[in-house]
């Protein structure tokens, strides 16, 4: 299957974190900050980490990882650019 489905919320949430994603990256490119840089200084907001006493809590290190290769793709998508 697909997982388990998730609320509009969620899905409100989501949607929250690509639009901002796309805003600070946007940002970034037009500061003329490199990919490394962006990903550097583009830190993932707290409103989208799982609770320290959450189960989901162990998930953190991947949450990470994925908000920074979120961060590369779309300073490419952007740019036109591949690393």
């Amino acid at each position: 299957g697909h997982g388990l489905l998730v609320s509009r919320a969620h899905v409100g949430l989501y949607q929250a974190y690509l639009t901002g994603l796309l805003g600070d990256v946007s940002a970034a490119v037009d500061a003329g900050l490199s990919v490394d840089e962006a990903v550097e200084q583009l830190d993932l907001d707290p409103t989208y980490l799982p609770p320290t006493d959450s189960p989901l809590a162990e998930l953190l290190p991947f949450v990470l990882g994925l908000h920074q290769l979120n961060v590369v793709r779309t300073y490419e998508d952007l740019t036109g650019t591949r690393r």
